[in-house]
């Protein structure tokens, strides 16, 4: 990744922009380059043992809605809190964690990608498509933000995304009266995880501290630092089953 980020640095500096506009760039493209060798890991271990899931890439909520993930009736049943919700004048507004981690046999999972390349990368990609409408309530196991870098703002969307996803689990679980449901996953992973990272992490999910129903949850359930693709590796191995 360091010599990736020198050699994009060399190309972005013919003297046309400015050190803010290299900075921003390069950071776009760490981000960028994280994300994608987190697919080739994931893709990896898929291949290489039976898990139980499969961590698919979802593009950013202006292009995809996650919830067409799930099956017509339960995506009618989120579109229809999205519509309760504006009643009340307010929005149900929502962003798409990284990766959603979904049950091996819902798709054709075995499907080998192309090799590495542009064509690879289109694969990742477009993956998601593959799993519209397919999903029952029990087949997306959670999901994973990643992160290249940490700052105040990227913890509060993690743990925004995590409380949020967790309250669309719970009310599905209502509407269908599942009393014992197996629990959404909501998992972050980035190249560094200080002190100040952890504890921010903590947050409790909003959901679970409105009734005395139910215990308080995290937002984000662990989180996980990885700057190796060994440790990498190993997280996949761990949240996918």
């Amino acid at each position: 990744m360091n010599e990736l980020g020198q050699a994009a640095r060399r190309l972005l500096g013919d003297g046309t922009r400015s050190d803010r506009s290299i900075n921003q760039a390069l950071a776009k493209l760490s981000g960028d380059w994280f994300e994608w060798l987190l697919c080739i890991v994931g893709r990896t271990v898929e291949s290489s043992r039976p898990t139980k899931y499969v961590a698919v890439r979802l593009p950013n909520v202006t292009r995809f809605d996650a919830a067409k993930l799930y099956n017509e009736n339960l995506a009618q049943m989120i579109e229809g809190l999205r519509g309760e919700v504006q009643k009340s004048d307010v929005e149900l507004i929502t962003s798409n964690p990284d990766f959603v981690l979904i049950a091996r046999d819902v798709s054709d999972t075995n499907a080998s990608p192309p090799e590495f390349g542009q064509n690879l990368l289109d694969w990742h990609d477009a993956r998601h498509m593959r799993y519209v409408g397919k999903c029952g309530f029990e087949d997306i196991k959670g999901y994973l933000a990643a992160k290249y870098t940490l700052r105040p703002d990227r913890r509060l969307q993690m743990s925004h995304e995590g409380s949020l996803m967790k309250a669309l689990y719970v009310h599905l679980q209502t509407r269908l009266w599942i009393t014992r449901p197996r629990g959404l996953q909501f998992y972050a992973v980035s190249t560094h995880v200080g002190a100040a990272d952890k504890r921010g992490l903590k947050t409790v999910a909003t959901h679970s501290i409105t009734t005395v129903a139910s215990l308080p949850q995290p937002a984000v359930d662990k989180v996980f630092q990885t700057t190796m693709v060994s440790e990498a590796h190993d997280m996949f191995s761990e949240i996918l089953g």
